[in-house]
C-alpha cells in the first residue's frame, strides 16, 4: 500500500514548485526537496511516464501540460510507495489523478488538498486496476443505461438502487484487508476480503468478486507459504555455500514466485535477480570448465 501522492507545478519560465502533498500516515512522508524535484524532471525530460527509484521508497511520476491564465504549464502527478509495492500497479492512476487536476487548474489551495486525500484512496490506497474507481462506476452506469434501453426499467431501477449504496461498502472492505494485511492480521484481512467478494457478487461484478476470493484464500494460506519460502531460501543457501549453483539459482527463483504469491514484490525482486545472478555465473562457470 503506498504512503501517499504530491503534486509538482512547472509554470511557463521553468521554475517548479511543490503545490501539493497527502501522506496517509505523516511517519511515512517523504521530504520533497529540491534535488528530489530535478531528478524527478530530469527523468520525465524525454518520457511522459518516470519511476525513481529509491532504497526506501518508489516514486511513480506522470507529467502533463495544461493551460491557466492563457499560459502553458507543467504538472507532475507522483505516487509515493512504499519499497515493497510494485510500480507496475500504479501507472494507470498516476494518469488518471493527473487528468483530474489539469482538468480544473483553478483549485483553491484548501480545494486542491482535500482533492488529493481523495484521490489518494481512489485511485492509489487500491493498487488493484480492476479496482479503479472511476472504471468500476463506468461499467455500472453503462449496464443501468443497456437496461433502460431495452426498456427493462424495473432492473434498471433495482441496479441503480444497488449502485448508490454498495461500491462504497466495497471500496471500504477493500481498504480494511490492505491495512489488516499490512500489519500481518491476517485473518482480518480474509475476513474484509470475502466482505468484498459479497458486495462484488451484488454488483455482479464476477472477476472482481473472483480476484477478492482469490486473495481470501490466499490470505489463509500466509502462514504456509511463509514456512515454505523460508525452507526454500535455507536450500538455496546450502546449495550456495556447496557451490552448487545450478540448484541455488533453481531454488531462488522459486523463493521469489512464493513472494509473489505472498504479495510481496520487494522479497520476489530480490530473490530473483540473486537466481539470475547465480544462473549467469553459472553459464560462465560451466564454459570455462568445459575448456580447459
Amino acid at each position: 500500500m503506498p504512503s501517499g501522492c504530491f503534486l509538482i507545478e512547472i509554470d511557463p519560465k521553468g521554475s517548479s514548485s511543490l503545490i501539493g502533498s497527502y501522506f496517509d500516515n505523516e511517519d511515512e512522508s517523504i521530504e520533497i526537496d529540491d534535488s528530489l524535484i530535478l531528478q524527478l524532471q530530469m527523468g520525465l525530460m524525454d518520457k511522459k511516464l518516470f519511476v525513481l527509484t529509491k532504497s526506501e521508497y518508489h516514486l511513480v511520476s506522470y507529467i502533463e501540460n495544461y493551460m491557466k491564465d492563457r499560459k502553458r504549464y507543467k504538472l507532475i502527478t507522483t505516487a509515493v510507495l512504499k519499497s515493497s509495492d510494485s510500480p507496475e500497479n500504479f501507472r494507470e492512476g498516476v494518469k488518471l489523478v493527473s487528468d483530474i487536476f489539469t482538468q480544473d487548474p483553478d483549485m483553491s489551495k484548501a480545494e486542491l488538498e482535500n482533492k488529493l486525500s481523495d484521490v489518494y484512496y481512489d485511485y492509489f490506497e487500491i493498487p488493484t486496476i480492476a479496482l479503479n474507481k472511476r472504471e468500476l462506476e463506468a461499467r455500472l452506469a453503462k449496464r443501468v443505461k443497456d437496461l433502460n434501453k431495452k426498456m427493462k426499467f424495473d432492473e434498471a431501477k433495482k441496479l441503480l438502487e444497488i449502485v448508490k449504496k454498495v461500491p462504497r461498502k466495497l471500496y471500504q472492505a477493500n481498504r480494511n484487508a490492505e491495512r489488516a494485511m499490512k500489519a500481518e492480521s491476517y485473518d482480518r484481512a480474509e475476513r474484509e476480503y470475502i466482505r468484498a467478494m459479497k458486495f462484488a457478487e451484488q454488483l455482479q461484478e464476477n472477476d472482481l468478486a473472483k480476484e477478492f476470493f482469490d486473495k481470501a484464500k490466499r490470505m489463509s494460506s500466509v502462514p504456509v507459504l511463509r514456512q515454505q519460502r523460508d525452507k526454500i531460501v535455507d536450500k538455496a543457501r546450502n546449495a550456495l555455500r556447496n557451490d552448487k549453483l545450478d540448484e541455488a539459482y533453481k531454488l531462488y527463483r522459486e523463493a521469489a514466485s512464493v513472494s509473489r504469491k505472498l504479495y510481496d514484490s520487494l522479497a520476489a525482486e530480490e530473490f530473483e535477480l540473486k537466481s539470475d545472478a547465480l544462473a549467469k555465473f553459472h553459464e560462465v562457470h560451466e564454459k570455462f570448465h568445459k575448456k580447459n
